[in-house]
């Protein structure tokens, strides 16, 4: 929808629902429509204006209290707000503990906000925490697809690694891959993320020689589909673990491997990026000298 079109839907919704109350349950519908495009630092602005003239009628309601803070964590999650976010979301489902109001698949994806506010804010418990506790939610709920359920188990086996529990993330990866497997099949390039998650978490607890045949199969993924960056950033992998397994030749045909790609790709950032990866691991291969 063009912003004038937009702008003349919302100035018609504001004059044919004159309440304060009509006027906030027309500003929810408008910001889960996947069409509508809105100013972020507007709608906050008008969401205190409502809110200013509830408050002149006497005490708020908890379902409209609830609404206003649903409507303003989602406002700041757009924005990036982390902290501010899960504040307004918290604020959201305690008033829905109260007073149910909420859509179960608004009340999920609050929570679901939370958790992945806690992620970005990198509060790694916090998010292992948040996200343990929706996702049987989202397991239950007809409003999610198992594509949605894999996606947050995933972030959820990413925070566990972050806090370092690798054999957990491990573990979760290994049930996210098989879900992955059946919702896209085998060969499909959705896959490409949990496998490379799974062989961090492998090299982590110490197996790289587990982690090799995921780093291949995601290279085998970069190759079908033609993604120079997945190609180069899985042959240099594949050379750090050949490094770090003393097989220098190895390790010097992947990374020569994947300078070849990079500049194939004709892209002078992958070719910059690639060519300081070098540098980086030539570095490290140089043996330090003892202090006389």
């Amino acid at each position: 929808m063009p912003i004038t079109s937009l702008l003349r839907w919302w100035s018609s919704r504001k004059k044919s629902s004159a309440t304060p109350e009509a006027r906030l349950r027309s500003l929810r519908e408008m910001l889960w429509d996947p069409s509508a495009r809105f100013s972020i630092r507007g709608t906050f602005d008008e969401l205190d204006t409502i809110e200013t003239e509830l408050r002149s009628q006497g005490a708020v309601p908890v379902e409209l209290r609830g609404e206003l803070a649903d409507c303003r964590g989602y406002l700041a999650h757009r924005r990036g707000d982390h902290q501010e976010c899960i504040a307004w979301y918290g604020e959201a489902i305690a008033a829905d503990d109260e007073h149910s109001f909420l859509p179960e698949r608004l009340r999920i994806s609050a929570r679901l906000g939370i958790a992945q506010n806690y992620e970005a804010s990198a509060g790694w418990d916090e998010a292992v925490a948040a996200y343990r506790d929706v996702l049987p939610e989202i397991e239950e709920s007809s409003s999610f697809t198992e594509d949605a359920l894999g996606g947050a188990m995933e972030k959820l086996a990413f925070c566990l690694h972050e806090t370092g529990d690798y054999g957990a993330a491990l573990e979760l990866n290994r049930r996210v891959l098989a879900l992955g497997e059946k919702v896209h099949g085998s060969a499909a390039f959705e896959l490409r993320t949990c496998l490379v998650n799974m062989a961090q978490n492998h090299h982590a607890l110490g197996d790289p020689t587990a982690a090799k045949p995921l780093l291949v199969r995601v290279l085998s993924l970069g190759e079908a589909f033609d993604d120079d960056d997945l190609i180069v950033e899985m042959r240099f992998q594949l050379g750090v673990l050949a490094f770090e397994a003393s097989d220098i030749n190895e390790a010097k045909k992947q990374m020569d491997a994947a300078k070849a790609r990079a500049e194939e790709s004709g892209d002078s950032f992958l070719v910059e990026l690639c060519e300081k990866r070098r540098e980086e691991l030539a570095k490290r291969s140089i043996p330090k000298t003892e202090p006389k």
